[in-house]
């Protein structure tokens, strides 16, 4: 199976070469700066107008499409009635759970300790939610926010109780995330693969280019695309 990583998109449309199984979305799909009316109302008509579109016509090729949200993604928290007009574009979208998806486990967890962004969770609250989580064996684990110190573009930075359960729970195959633009790539630190895939390195320096994993050989591959409007 190959799987496209494409968290960070932030109103780009990337074209996803065919032979692609999945894509995966983890966050950051909106530039959406805050909770204001005006802002969601504005990023509600992205996603109606635009992500639509966007969506149906990868799915319309048999590439399944999942996703979680990210800090900047402020419309579907602001009512369950947004957050299914968000889920009814995916095959899977979730802020956090296990999923069985083609044959492989998959953990989602989208929240961040950024009080000022959208699923703003603290450090204890964090690391209290993904410890309810059983142990049970996982393929890979999709976060939007980074682990603490991995492919975090500064030292010190990402999330303790994130890279606690990576750790821990050791996914057989990678930990997937973003929000981090500058450190694009992937490591192997302490048994576990982390692989920061953020698309864009700023709104008006995109990086045209997405990594794609392979689950039969275990290797990345860089592609160049273009965007589709």
């Amino acid at each position: 199976m190959k799987i496209a990583m494409l968290p960070d998109i932030h109103e780009h449309f990337p074209f996803i070469q065919d032979g692609v199984d999945m894509v995966v979305f983890n966050g950051d799909f909106c530039c959406t700066p805050s909770a204001e009316e005006k802002w969601v109302a504005r990023e509600a008509d992205i996603w109606k107008y635009l992500y639509g579109p966007y969506m149906q016509e990868i799915r319309s090729r048999g590439i399944k499409v999942v996703g979680c949200p990210g800090n900047h993604d402020f419309y579907p928290q602001s009512s369950k009635s947004a957050f299914q007009h968000v889920a009814s574009y995916f095959d899977t979208f979730v802020t956090r759970g296990y999923r069985n998806i083609l044959g492989h486990s998959w953990y989602f967890f989208c929240y961040n300790k950024l009080s000022e962004y959208s699923y703003y969770r603290t450090e204890f609250d964090t690391r209290k939610m993904l410890g309810s989580f059983a142990t049970r064996p996982l393929d890979f684990v999709v976060t939007h926010t980074p682990a603490y110190d991995i492919l975090s573009m500064v030292p010190d930075w990402g999330s303790m109780p994130i890279r606690h359960f990576v750790e821990r729970i050791r996914p057989k195959h990678c930990h997937m995330f973003g929000h981090c633009h500058s450190d694009f790539g992937y490591t192997r630190r302490d048994g576990v693969t982390h692989v920061n895939a953020s698309y864009s390195m700023a709104e008006n320096h995109p990086r045209y280019e997405y990594m794609v994993y392979d689950t039969e050989s275990r290797t990345f591959e860089l592609v160049r695309t273009h965007h589709t409007r």
